[in-house]
């Protein structure tokens, strides 16, 4: 019985090590571009979800204060960087690390309130959120007391 053609059937199976290093080494090419690209776009979606996280926050206030027939509170602590909602404490943006400051709300000792009535009015005023070189502002409406965007990216 003649082997030789089997051998040869078997000789080349898998990759060298030479073919594996390669490739190997433009994957990790490929994966550091891509964290730097994150990594640039990472401030922007954490504000961008603040963002969101507050516009649901003003709006279940304002949904809470009409359907309950009572004053709702959105308290915003900028130095401890963390809110409450009827002195329940709530998320704090600034696990995001965004820092937020405000214009027009009614202010109190190290915080600023927004005021959410039955009637549905609220506290005018525009809750500003930043982080890094972005900032996103959300403006409370007194007579409608609806939480908008003021701008858009």
């Amino acid at each position: 019985m003649n082997i030789a053609p089997l051998a040869a059937d078997h000789k080349r199976r898998g990759f060298s090590i030479t073919e594996l290093a390669i490739i190997l080494m433009l994957a990790g090419l490929v994966v550091a571009a891509c964290v730097t690209i994150v990594s640039k776009a990472s401030p922007r979606i954490r504000i961008m979800i603040a963002q969101h996280e507050m516009m649901g926050v003003f709006d279940h206030a304002r949904s809470d204060a009409v359907g309950g027939k009572k004053e709702v509170a959105v308290v915003f602590y900028p130095v401890e960087g963390v809110y409450t909602v009827d002195e329940r404490r709530s998320g704090a943006p600034a696990s995001f690390g965004v820092v937020f400051d405000s214009k027009q709300a009614e202010e109190i000792p190290n915080a600023f309130v927004f005021h959410f009535h039955p009637d549905g009015t609220a506290t005018p005023g525009t809750l500003s959120l930043f982080i890094e070189d972005y900032q996103r502002n959300i403006h409370v409406d007194g007579p409608s007391g609806k939480a908008t965007i003021v701008n858009q990216p």
